[in-house]
C-alpha cells in the first residue's frame, strides 16, 4: 500500500511537471508542431574550448566568459524561463554570482534556416555592442538583440525570411567588463509562428569600421569579396589599403601565453609539453606542433614583442636575472610536481618553476623580420598572423599559411588589418637623439581613449606635448618629395590650445593651431625635396598641464605612392 502511494505521488509530480514544461512550451511557441530546436541546452550539450580542435558539431568559445558556462540548472530569482538548463556566460556558481570581467564569445555550428523565424530566450544588460546574440551569415552580423537590462528572460525573434536556405550561425558576445557583464540565453528554435511580438528584421546599428587607403579615409560596414574589400558600397583592391579597425570586433583575451615566430607573428595559446624540438601550442585554429627553429620565443607572461635586449638560448625571468641555456623541457602538464621549465646551463640541467617565467627567447626577432608589403592581421585573441595573398570567401579570409597550413579566419573576429605598400612609412616616435621634450607612441590602438571618438579609431597614436619635436629621416626613395597624412588632435583632457609647425628644407612648410576639446582632423602636408623633416608642437598662447596633441595613424606617402591617391577606387594600383 506505502509502495502504490509513493507511486502515485511521483507520477503526479511528472504529469505536473511535464504538463507545466508543455504549457510553458505551447504559450511561447517553440515547441509548436513543425518547429526545429537548433538549441535548447539540454541532454550532453558540450562547447569547444578556445584552443581546441575545431570541431563543426560543437559550439566553440573564444576567451574566457563562456569557458566555464556549461548549463545552469534551475533560474535565478524573480526572472521567468522554460525550466530545465540554460547558458549563462561568466558564472562562478549557480547562486546568482557572476564573473564581470571576463569577455569573450561562444559560437553554435552552422544550421540551415528552414523556417522564416528564430526565436530565443536573453536576458542581459542591454549594450547592443559589447553584449549581445548575434546571427551571422558569411560573417555579417545581420541580426542582433539584448537583454532588457536585468537577468529576467523574455523572448525575442530573428525575421530571417531573407535568408532561407542559407547558412547561419548564431553567437553570443560578452565584451562587457563592468558590474552585471554576463549574458543568459535559452531555447533558440526556428519556427513560423513566433509567440512574440519582439520580432527584430533588420541588422544592428553598429560603430562603422574606419578604413584607410591610398586614397584616403572611409568609414562603414566592411565585407570581404575576392581579392579585395568592400567598404560602404566602394571596392579597396588589397593592394591599395593602408589599414582596416573593425569597431565592431569582440575583444577575446587569449592566456597570457603564445609564440612569437621568426617571421614577427605571433600565436595566443597555452603552451604544452616542450620535446624532441617542437612545442606544442592551443590556438585559435586548433592544436599546432611548431619547430623550435621557427620560432623566435616562447611568451609565458609579458609582453609577446622583443624589448630590444634579448639574447639567444636565454630564458628571462619575471624578477630575477635571465639564465642563458638551451633549452631542455618544458612540462606544463604534470600532477606530481609543478609546472616547470629547464635549461643547459653552465650549472647543468637548472628547472624552474613557470610561474616564475616571462618567456624563452631561441632567437631575437630580427629588424626586417617582417616581409615588405604583407598583409598584418589582428586577432581578438591577441594572435598576430601576415599574408601575402589574402582572399575572402563566404565571409571569411582565407591565408596560406607556411607553417600553420590554409587558414580561414573570420572576419568579424578580426580587429584590424594593415599593409604598408612601397612608397609607405608609419610614423612612429623618432630615436631619442631625434626628439625633444616629450614625444612617446602610444601604441597599437583600436579606438581612441574617448567612446564618443570612436568612429575616428586608431591604431597608433604619436603623443608629442608642449615644447616638444621630432626629427625624421627620409631615405633616398623619398627625398623628392613625400606626402604627411594622418589626423591630429589634442590630447585627452587637454586644457590648453596648440600651435603644431612642420619644418623642411630649411623652412616652415606647414602650421595648425589645434583647440583644446576639438575633435580630430584629417591633415594631408605636402613636404619639399629634404633629407629630413621635423614636427615641433609649441603652446599657443598661456600653458596649462596638460597639454599637447597626437597625430593618429600618422604615415608618409612617396610621390609615386601617392600618385594612386587620384585614381578611383575600383583601380589597381
Amino acid at each position: 500500500m506505502f509502495r502504490a502511494v509513493i507511486f502515485v505521488f511521483f507520477a503526479a509530480v511528472l504529469v505536473i511537471d511535464v504538463s507545466a514544461r508543455q504549457d510553458a512550451a505551447s504559450a511561447h511557441g517553440w515547441l509548436a508542431a513543425g518547429d526545429v530546436v537548433v538549441e535548447d541546452f539540454e541532454g550532453d550539450f558540450k562547447i569547444s574550448p578556445a584552443g581546441a580542435k575545431e570541431n563543426p558539431s560543437l559550439w566553440r568559445s573564444t576567451g574566457d566568459a563562456f569557458q566555464a558556462a556549461t548549463q545552469v540548472s534551475g533560474d535565478i530569482p524573480y526572472s521567468w524561463a522554460c525550466g530545465g538548463r540554460y547558458i549563462v556566460s561568466n558564472p562562478i556558481n549557480n547562486e546568482n554570482r557572476f564573473r564581470d570581467a571576463a569577455t569573450g564569445t561562444l559560437t553554435s555550428p552552422e544550421s540551415t534556416v528552414k523556417k522564416g523565424y528564430l526565436s530565443f530566450l536573453v536576458g542581459g544588460p542591454r549594450n547592443i555592442e559589447t553584449i549581445a546574440v548575434q546571427l551571422l551569415h558569411e560573417g555579417r552580423i545581420v541580426r542582433a538583440a539584448t537583454g532588457s537590462g536585468t537577468a529576467a528572460l523574455r523572448m525575442v525573434a530573428f525575421n530571417m525570411t531573407e535568408f532561407m536556405g542559407k547558412n547561419v550561425r548564431i553567437r553570443l558576445v560578452d565584451k562587457h567588463t563592468s558590474v552585471g557583464g554576463y549574458i543568459k540565453v535559452d531555447s533558440f528554435v526556428q519556427t513560423d509562428t513566433p509567440s512574440t511580438k519582439e520580432v527584430i528584421a533588420g541588422a544592428p546599428k553598429m560603430t562603422p569600421s574606419v578604413v584607410r587607403t591610398l586614397k584616403g579615409k572611409v568609414k562603414g560596414e566592411v565585407f570581404g569579396q575576392g581579392d579585395h574589400l568592400a567598404v560602404g558600397g566602394q571596392a579597396v583592391p588589397m593592394d591599395t589599403l593602408l589599414s582596416w579597425i573593425n569597431c565592431s570586433a569582440p575583444p577575446s583575451p587569449g592566456t597570457g601565453q603564445g609564440v612569437l615566430l621568426r617571421n614577427g607573428e605571433f600565436l595566443s595559446g597555452k603552451i604544452g609539453n616542450y620535446e624532441d624540438g617542437v612545442v606544442p601550442v592551443s590556438t585559435v585554429f586548433g592544436e599546432r606542433e611548431l619547430k623550435l627553429s621557427d620560432i623566435s620565443t616562447i611568451v609565458f607572461a609579458g609582453p609577446s614583442r622583443p624589448t630590444g635586449n634579448d639574447a639567444p638560448n636565454t630564458l628571462y625571468r619575471r624578477v630575477l636575472n635571465p639564465i642563458p641555456g638551451k633549452l631542455v623541457w618544458i612540462k606544463t602538464q604534470v600532477f606530481a610536481h609543478p609546472p616547470d621549465i629547464a635549461v643547459e646551463s653552465v650549472m647543468g640541467t637548472l628547472p624552474v618553476p613557470l610561474k616564475q617565467i616571462a618567456r624563452y627567447v631561441v632567437e631575437p626577432l630580427k629588424a626586417d623580420a617582417v616581409e615588405h608589403g604583407s598583409l598584418e592581421v589582428a586577432l581578438s585573441d591577441g594572435s598576430i598572423v601576415y599574408s601575402k595573398t589574402p582572399k575572402f570567401e563566404k565571409g571569411q579570409l582565407l591565408v596560406q599559411h607556411p607553417i600553420l597550413g590554409d587558414l580561414q579566419v573570420e572576419l568579424s573576429t578580426i580587429v584590424y588589418m594593415r599593409r604598408t605598400p612601397k612608397g609607405a612609412f608609419w610614423l612612429a616616435a623618432p630615436d631619442k637623439t631625434q626628439a625633444t621634450g616629450l614625444v612617446s607612441n602610444v601604441g597599437v590602438k583600436p579606438e581612441l581613449r574617448d567612446p564618443k571618438l570612436m568612429d575616428e579609431a586608431c591604431l597608433s597614436a604619436l603623443r608629442m606635448y608642449a615644447k616638444s619635436s621630432a626629427t625624421y629621416e627620409l631615405p633616398a626613395s623619398q627625398q623628392k618629395g613625400v606626402i604627411l597624412r594622418g589626423a591630429l588632435m589634442p590630447i585627452p583632457n587637454a586644457r590648453a590650445d596648440m600651435q603644431v609647425s612642420i619644418q623642411a628644407a630649411g623652412k616652415t612648410v606647414w602650421q595648425t593651431s589645434i583647440k583644446a576639446g576639438s575633435a580630430p582632423v584629417e591633415i594631408a602636408v605636402n613636404l619639399p625635396h629634404s633629407k629630413d623633416f621635423t614636427i615641433a608642437v609649441a603652446s599657443d598662447g598661456k600653458a596649462a598641464v596638460p597639454c599637447g596633441v597626437e597625430w593618429l595613424d600618422a604615415h608618409l606617402l612617396s610621390a609615386q605612392a601617392a600618385a594612386n591617391i587620384t585614381k578611383g577606387p575600383n583601380e589597381r594600383s
